[in-house]
């Protein structure tokens, strides 16, 4: 390691790592390759336990940059970086996953991104690496996730809440996170502690923003067996989270699967939860070469709901860890509504006077819900939604041109609006458009890994046709769903004189 001397960093890189050595070189070499100066930034490498030489490779790397390693007894990333935060000498902190390799332009783009706007929290896209000796439906399903995901959050307007906020590729103001009091350490949240800091943001008004320039390369090590227990700390964590802050109850899967469960799985929920342990051992076992059985045999379906199950049943096999018994569970979900605070009064907005008024109007009240009007007609109600951060004039395109497209092209319809009365009868124009509104749904991103690994086997068919070797890594992150084309409906509406 080389130490060298330079200015006071503008950015504090803080990397965990645990048993992660080669692609952490990975990601320090790319580091090495940042467009952004190597002397106003340093790196922090908090090595939380392991046992595979990470801590005499970075004592031997050569870098470009300031460079200081940290070494501490296994105790969790949340903890490994609280305990680079406290070191860390820069005004912008840059959290990295040891296992995300940041692009060139990733360090300029967060300080950009923070120049333009302070006080927020930036997100940057680390896609999955798809290498091809790994490519499975299992991966193909992980990369589909992360696709949707940052398909949603790259969206103009999209509505930040507090699951939004991941923490592989993330940058905030020094002085903001230490006045949250950094990551949650309890030891319940080895899975969703961004989630719970996510929380906090949101009740300080602090943004999340998604910096789209920041892109990363995630080189997922994840595999069934690691995924299965990671289900079961996430249904752990939900139940803390719940129990910390009842106002999200409504919010977590727990509560909506649970509503939405069939009798059979709560009946089972009720009688079996001492035999969840010894059964989902046995199931660990069996549940890799079963669905290597129906992926071989190309049951993509059957694979996907025996993939559902399992982890349906880790993440319940964690609630039960938490909650114990089906009586708790029933009255964690029963009692989600005793905890809502008073809601904000509703904000009523008018679009007469134009987009920019309406918009103009929710920045300065910025409501936690809103009564949407044109004239007379009420386009639509946008209810408070618990952990979500409040409305705002950026949110009011996406929310007309989606959830509320076909209510306001009725109200523009009886308004007379969209054409005059005596050119067009306005109450057919309304029918016709409510009769279309299919035409207005969201895209459907639970098929999307159907369509990921599809479009990869096409790739790889073509590539060996060429008698070129296969490809190691998939680099576009953008959402291979094409975009909605709304339709004309005016075709199709009688006219009246």
């Amino acid at each position: 390691m080389t130490t060298k001397t330079s200015p006071q960093p503008i950015v504090s890189i803080v990397i965990p790592t645990h048993n992660r050595c080669a692609i952490l070189k990975r990601t320090l070499d790319a580091l090495n390759q940042q467009t952004f100066p190597a002397q106003q930034f340093e790196v922090l490498v908090v090595v939380d336990g392991g046992r595979d030489g990470t801590s005499e490779m970075l004592r031997g790397y050569q870098a470009s940059f300031p460079l200081m390693v940290i070494e501490q007894a296994s105790q969790g990333a949340a903890a490994a970086r609280n305990r680079g935060t406290a070191q860390a000498k820069g005004s912008l902190l840059l959290f990295l996953d040891d296992d995300v390799v940041p692009r060139p332009g990733l360090v300029a783009a967060h300080v950009a991104a923070h120049q333009i706007q302070g006080r927020h929290v930036g997100i940057g896209p680390y896609p999955p690496v798809i290498q091809s000796s790994l490519s499975s439906y299992f991966h193909a399903k992980v990369r589909g996730w992360w696709a949707a995901k940052f398909d949603e959050l790259q969206q103009p307007g999209h509505r930040f809440s507090y699951q939004d906020l991941l923490s592989g590729n993330m940058s905030i103001e020094a002085d903001t996170f230490v006045h949250l009091g950094g990551f949650n350490t309890n030891p319940i949240f080895q899975a969703h502690e961004d989630y719970e800091i996510g929380i906090r943001l949101i009740q300080s008004n602090v943004a999340i923003r998604f910096v789209p320039e920041a892109v990363s390369d995630h080189y997922e090590t994840m595999n069934m067996k690691r995924t299965l227990d990671r289900a079961r700390q996430e249904g752990r964590a939900d139940i803390t989270i719940g129990q910390q802050y009842p106002e999200l109850r409504s919010t977590l899967p727990v509560v909506t699967s649970f509503e939405s469960m069939k009798l059979r799985y709560q009946a089972a929920l009720l009688i079996f939860p001492f035999l969840w342990s010894s059964f989902g051992r046995g199931l660990t076992k069996v549940s890799v070469p079963i669905l290597r059985g129906l992926e071989a045999l190309k049951l993509s379906r059957y694979w996907d709901q025996f993939y559902s199950f399992c982890h349906w049943y880790w993440y319940w096999w964690g609630v039960i860890d938490q909650l114990k018994n089906w009586r708790n569970i029933a009255a964690f979900v029963r009692n989600r509504e005793d905890y809502f605070y008073e809601p904000e009064p509703m904000v009523e907005i008018s679009l007469d006077q134009g987009w920019e008024k309406a918009a103009q109007l929710l920045d300065e009240q910025r409501p936690a819900g809103a009564k949407i009007w044109y004239g007379h007609q009420l386009v639509g109600i946008i209810s408070p939604q618990p952990g979500f951060e409040p409305l705002q004039g950026r949110h009011l395109g996406a929310i007309l041109t989606t959830t509320l497209a076909v209510p306001l092209l009725e109200a523009l319809a009886l308004e007379g609006i969209v054409a005059p009365s005596n050119i067009i009868n306005k109450y057919e124009l309304a029918e016709a458009v409510k009769s279309k509104s299919r035409w207005f749904g969201p895209s459907r991103f639970s098929q999307m890994w159907y369509e990921q690994y599809a479009q990869w086997n096409h790739l790889q068919a073509i590539k060996e046709k060429q008698s070129e070797p296969p490809p190691n890594s998939t680099s576009s992150w953008s959402s291979p769903l094409e975009k909605i084309n709304y339709p004309e409906v005016y075709s199709e509406i009688s006219h009246e004189k």
